[in-house]
């Protein structure tokens, strides 16, 4: 008399339960500070700069500006960092608009290893066309 019986593996055994606990681990030491910057720079015409924010945000957006030369057009700026932390990583996002204030597209700069009060000058380069921009968002990754 053949028994066709599957031992079922205890759920401690099995390789997907392993990846999942990684993963929740794996995430749960990253720290992400998402600093929006909505005030800064609400549709702004091209030659004028960003005023720099009232309040201090742990990063700042302390100035943008368009510049346009024989290499195309970027929105170049200064973020700091006003914590007593290095970020691994930092992006500042930008929104780009038409004459119409219709969103156009957008544009992004990063860096790496933004230390404790330091200062970074940030290039944006733009590929659409834009009349005015945005600074949407302002993320720091420990």
């Amino acid at each position: 008399m053949d028994t066709d019986k599957t031992i079922k593996k205890p759920i401690y055994k099995k390789w997907y339960l392993w990846l999942i606990v990684f993963i929740v681990i794996a995430a749960s030491g990253l720290e992400i500070d998402n600093t929006t910057s909505t005030d800064n720079n609400v549709n702004q015409p091209i030659p004028t700069a960003v005023e720099p924010a009232e309040s201090k945000s742990n990063l700042e957006l302390l100035e943008s500006n368009v510049l346009t030369n024989e290499s195309g057009t970027m929105i170049v700026g200064k973020i700091k960092n006003n914590t007593d932390k290095k970020y691994n990583y930092v992006q500042v996002d930008i929104s780009l608009f038409d004459d119409s204030g219709r969103e156009e597209g957008y544009t992004s700069a990063n860096t790496d290893n933004l230390e404790s009060g330091g200062t970074w000058n940030f290039e944006a380069t733009v590929l659409e066309y834009m009349e005015t921009y945005k600074v949407k968002d302002i993320i720091g990754l420990n």
